[in-house]
């Protein structure tokens, strides 16, 4: 009587530990799959942030890009223009000074006619 009463005592024991087991494996499986979701919510709010951030600076270099571009193509003017009016400068100046040589070689031709 007291071995069945014993047994019984240790199989009420062993099926409330089975189920104490039982209730701390769905516990902590139940608290992992949380703690994963968490840390995946946490990694996409990063990666959105720093996608954010990388979207930012590649527009920032596509303006810039854009207004070195425009701010070029100014300078290019600008530096085209002053070509073009030192250019003419120069030729109206070799134009002149070969006009003043042309006038000295007739002059001089003149004078050697006259006295041959």
């Amino acid at each position: 009587n007291c071995q069945r009463k014993v047994q019984q005592v240790r199989i009420e024991q062993e099926a409330l530990a089975a189920a104490a087991q039982d209730i701390q494996r769905t516990f902590r499986a139940h608290t992992q799959r949380n703690k994963v979701k968490q840390q995946l919510k946490a990694v996409l709010t990063l990666q959105r942030a720093l996608r954010g951030c990388l979207a930012r600076v590649r527009r920032n270099k596509l303006r810039q890009t854009r207004i070195d571009t425009a701010e070029n193509a100014a300078l290019n003017y600008c530096v085209v223009n002053v070509q073009r009016v030192y250019r003419g400068f120069k030729s109206r100046q070799r134009t002149k000074q070969l006009a003043a040589t042309t006038r000295a070689c007739c002059t001089v031709q003149r004078a050697l006619r006259c006295f041959l």
